[in-house]
Parts: C-alpha cells; sequence; structure tokens
C-alpha cells in the first residue's frame, strides 16, 4: 500500500508518535512518503542532532524515499546544517496518486 503521511502535529509527542507510526508501517512493507509539517521542522531546527533528525537520518534503513518539506522549508535549509539534510527534498509540484493520505 502506498501511504503520504503529512506530520502536521503542533507539538513534540505527536511528531514523535507519527514518525513511529510511519517506521512500523514501513516495516511491514508498506511504501510510506514523509511529508514534514512546520513543527516538525522547527524542531529539527532548534536541534539539528536531536531525536527527530536522527529518527529522519534513518528513512534508508527502512527503504522510505527522502522526506518532502515545502518550498519555503526548503529554502531555509540552506541557512542550517542538519545531520539528516541528506533526507530531505522539496516536495514535488506533481505527485502521483496514494492509496492512502494520513494527516497527523
Amino acid at each position: 500500500m502506498k501511504i503520504l503521511i503529512h506530520i502536521h502535529a503542533n507539538n513534540d509527542l505527536l511528531c514523535h508518535e507519527a514518525l513511529s507510526m510511519a517506521f512500523a508501517l514501513a516495516s511491514f512493507e508498506h511504501d510510506i512518503q514523509l511529508n514534514i509539517g512546520e513543527c516538525l521542522f522547527k524542531n529539527l531546527v532548534k536541534e539539528p542532532n536531536g531525536k527527530f533528525a536522527s529518527m529522519l537520518s534513518s528513512l534508508d534503513l527502512y527503504d522510505m524515499p527522502k522526506a518532502w518539506l515545502s518550498a519555503e522549508q526548503f529554502a531555509k535549509l540552506s541557512s542550517v546544517t542538519l545531520s539528516c539534510q541528506n533526507q530531505l527534498i522539496q516536495q514535488p509540484t506533481t505527485i502521483e496518486p496514494f492509496d492512502t493520505v494520513f494527516y497527523l
């Protein structure tokens, strides 16, 4: 199943839960695409080597593609160095359909 997960949670706990759910689904061979929301992005900028950066650094272990950022977030990456920076890309303008979309 191809699943898009929009992580737009407004606190650390919910962001952590959303990432944990994504990894759990990926471990059962679902195709997971993450879309990073503002709260999670702010946490990444605030703690560039923190737990969220570490979690996103493990996308390859779960055979997950790079996480999507909005154009504004992606532009801000040039002023920040994140340990998971190579796991983040700008959201494409055209998106293939997904079987399921979660807004967390």
